[in-house]
């Protein structure tokens, strides 16, 4: 229960990331639609971005996520860092997390009262609805988070990222993509820079151009990886999508939700509807690799 509630808090807190209040509480299960039940805007109608997700699909994310195994991976610095994989298909899928505000929080095995973890739990509703499409699915906590050794260094995120991306590879994954949750993206953009990861795709969800001694902004223009963002119009992540996808060598496309409604929750709300957007963004890269 503490992986769901964590997850549910996790997006209860989504307001001081970008903007908005949500959690998954109720978030909710219908078949695709062609007729969007939301405001948001496509990159193509605010920036030069031509391409764009055409059609709504909600995803189940209530659903109680599959079994996983739990894993360790060693950065090349030394540092063990905790996983759940789920096994599947050729295509894989590297889930991050938001950032601790400080080292107060983590790491242990149960968050200290009053504080707020961010760590593997926090998306595990999003890693399920990936595990149940058949991908395989390496959800992780950065060092100094969760169960993960290692001080509180933001700026050696793109380590932890490399050691992901490769326990996927020897997973026998031949596609990987980052889910990059706020400085998870902006850390996997200067990974790629650097040559320590080799992303299919990269979908940044709220993902701030700089964040505590990371910046994607002096890096993105040299990084060729096909790139979806997602935000909300409230808040700050709507321009820090702006300011990465106008550097971006090939960005797919902005999508930005709506204030949440007062009363109502960006879990119960979106949640769905986002993982939707995300799955037909990454199964158009597929397609583009395999044809």
């Amino acid at each position: 229960m503490r992986r769901i509630a964590a997850a549910l808090l996790a997006l209860s807190l989504l307001a001081s990331a970008c903007g908005g209040s949500a959690d998954d509480a109720a978030a909710a299960t219908t078949a695709p639609t062609t007729q969007s039940s939301t405001s948001s805007t496509f990159a193509s109608e605010q920036s030069t971005t031509t391409t764009t997700i055409p059609e709504l699909r909600i995803v189940d994310t209530v659903t109680e996520p599959p079994a996983w195994e739990e894993v360790e991976m060693v950065t090349s610095d030394d540092v063990t860092l905790e996983g759940r994989l789920w096994p599947g298909d050729e295509r894989g899928v590297l889930v991050g997390h938001f950032a601790n505000r400080s080292a107060d929080a983590g790491p242990s095995l149960e968050c200290p009262d009053g504080v707020f973890c961010n760590d593997v739990d926090n998306w595990m509703q999003v890693s399920g609805a990936f595990a149940r499409e058949g991908y395989t699915v390496l959800a992780i906590s950065f060092r100094n988070h969760g169960r993960s050794e290692g001080s509180y260094d933001l700026k050696a995120a793109p380590l932890d990222l490399e050691a992901a991306y490769l326990r996927l590879v020897e997973a026998g994954v031949t596609e990987v993509y980052l889910l990059g949750f706020g400085f998870t993206g902006t850390a996997g953009i200067i990974a790629e820079a650097r040559g320590l990861t080799d992303f299919d795709a990269v979908v940044n969800a709220w993902t701030p151009a700089q964040f505590r001694g990371l910046d994607s902004l002096g890096v993105v223009a040299e990084v060729d990886t096909p790139m979806y963002f997602i935000a909300i119009e409230t808040g700050t992540s709507q321009r820090n999508a702006k300011l990465i996808q106008d550097r971006a060598m090939d960005p797919r496309g902005l999508y930005v939700f709506p204030a949440v409604p007062t009363g109502q929750t960006f879990g119960e709300t979106f949640l769905g509807e986002m993982v939707g957007y995300m799955f037909t963004f990454l199964e158009s890269i597929h397609a583009e690799n395999t044809s």
